[in-house]
């Protein structure tokens, strides 16, 4: 067959491939059944990967988040992976080349450090004190000082090739030319609403302030909580307050944040952050109860990952207004100052419910343990569900979650 397409495409006009499928179908047409059995066998095998995916936990991280988080744990092996996969779909990002180099060294990889570092300063670098305040990044250049500056012009202008490569980073840094400011500001906070079936605006509803993760937003955890089937509450979602700019642009969606890591704030203003950022939540459930046929009760506030850690938050700040919080996968930082608030919690007899899991790589089980032992010495009541699984909800726990939320 190969010949005689090569015998008609020599003195013929149509190309070569599409003669080889011509006389393919000449050969042979499958009857009409045969048709439907193929097809059918072909849409198999497309459900195969699909139902695969759907049946585990959905990963919403992004490789720079995978490699921010295995850095944490100290697996600098998988962070490289994850930030070397993240550097060659975004170059421009110097913030994670420096990343990069820092878990190179760790793992004494001597010429691509200075590559890395190399590549932050092109991309054009203005967090210096990335590299500044990284003791293994300077220690790791310092003893490989004439390496550094034999393989780059990056450690030129000083015999020290640690200096010169500060002096060459604060030159470029727009910060330098261009100091930064921060000031608190007002603005208008956005919110998602998810009224429950058969909806009577004549009638009272509880609320759920339901408070999305890192780099997630509102609707997402929705199409999630529609599947409690509520009738008796209107739960609210709010944006969180500050874009991930860098997120957001790599995947064409809206990334958010509570804590505005692409803004770059101070250690010193992380508090600062934290607290506005909870009056930001807190400012919109008030806004809804105004403008939505809700009670004056106290409501529940229910956040995943991020979320969780603003749930306990704002349960630890405001038990007045929230009667109960519950913490799916929860985060924690120090800046929250949640356990020097649970007396608050503890003299209005709130209680809370978490849930996590075993193998979750993101934020570690150990979290969890940790808070629950927090709320037992404080004797405040809560539940702790432990599950099977890693950094998202299992199914089989929705009825226990709602269960909880109609109990309150």
């Amino acid at each position: 067959m190969a010949k005689l397409a090569d015998a008609l495409y020599s003195g013929c006009s149509i190309r070569k491939d599409v003669q080889v499928q011509v006389l393919f179908r000449a050969r042979y047409v499958p009857t009409r059944t045969e048709s439907v059995i193929l097809s059918g066998i072909y849409f198999f095998f497309l459900l195969i990967p699909f139902c695969s995916s759907y049946s585990q936990s959905p990963d919403l991280r992004s490789a720079f988040q995978k490699g921010k988080e295995a850095m944490i744990l100290g697996e600098y092996a998988k962070a490289i992976q994850h930030f070397e996969t993240w550097t060659l779909a975004m170059p421009r990002d110097a913030q994670a080349f420096v990343h990069l180099a820092s878990c190179q060294a760790r793992m004494g990889k001597d010429s691509a450090v200075i590559f890395a570092l190399e590549q932050s300063l092109q991309a054009g670098l203005n967090e210096v004190f990335l590299i500044e305040q990284d003791t293994i990044l300077r220690q790791f250049i310092q003893s490989k000082s004439q390496l550094a500056m034999n393989l780059s012009s990056a450690f030129w202008g000083s015999d020290n090739a640690w200096t010169a490569l500060i002096q060459n980073a604060q030159e470029q840094s727009d910060q330098r030319l261009f100091p930064i400011g921060f000031a608190e500001q007002k603005r208008l906070a956005r919110y998602r609403i998810l009224f429950p079936k058969n909806y009577d605006s004549t009638k009272t509803y509880r609320a759920i302030l339901l408070l999305h993760g890192n780099g997630l937003e509102p609707v997402f955890m929705l199409k999630w909580a529609e599947r409690f089937e509520l009738k008796n509450h209107i739960i609210i979602a709010p944006e969180a307050p500050y874009v991930k700019f860098k997120e957001s642009i790599q995947s064409g969606a809206m990334k958010l944040s509570g804590r505005g890591e692409d803004h770059f704030f101070p250690d010193s203003l992380q508090e600062d952050v934290i607290n506005q950022t909870a009056e930001w939540y807190v400012s919109t459930l008030n806004h809804a109860k105004k403008t939505l046929p809700i009670s004056n009760d106290p409501q529940i506030v229910m956040g995943f990952s991020q979320g969780g850690f603003f749930a306990s938050v704002l349960m630890s700040r405001y038990p007045e207004s929230f009667s109960s919080a519950i913490t799916l996968c929860g985060s924690m930082f120090p800046e929250g100052r949640i356990e020097e608030n649970l007396s608050k919690v503890k003299s209005l007899n709130r209680d809370l419910l978490i849930v996590h899991g075993r193998q979750d790589g993101t934020v570690p089980f150990s979290v969890a343990e940790s808070f629950s032992k927090q709320l037992l010495n404080a004797q405040i009541n809560h539940r702790f569900i432990p599950f099977d699984g890693g950094h998202w909800p299992a199914d089989d726990l929705l009825d226990d979650i709602k269960d909880w939320i109609e109990s309150h």
